[in-house]
């Protein structure tokens, strides 16, 4: 079993968010997904890919406040899976 860091840039898509709900109302059932994870490239070409198995969202989190700050706005995800590995 494994614990994953994942950042992205935040969109308008509530997926995750929704995800996490599942788990919040206690459906570690319905929670658990099989999945893959794709890191892109600067030029938007899929660089690498992780399958994942049974995982569930542990955490979700959002960007805290900062107006001085020069950064696109950065949700946090952490899951835990059975298993992993790398298809590309």
């Amino acid at each position: 079993m494994g614990r994953y860091h994942l950042k992205r840039v935040m969109t308008s898509d509530l997926a995750l968010w929704d995800w996490r709900k599942v788990v919040e109302d206690g459906d570690m059932a319905k929670a658990r997904a099989n999945g893959t994870i794709t890191l892109y490239d600067t030029a938007g070409k899929a660089a690498a890919k992780w399958d994942i198995l049974n995982a569930w969202p542990s955490k979700v989190s959002g960007p805290l406040p900062n107006a001085a700050a020069n950064q696109p706005a950065m949700e946090e995800l952490t899951i835990v899976c059975e298993g992993f590995k790398r298809s590309q």
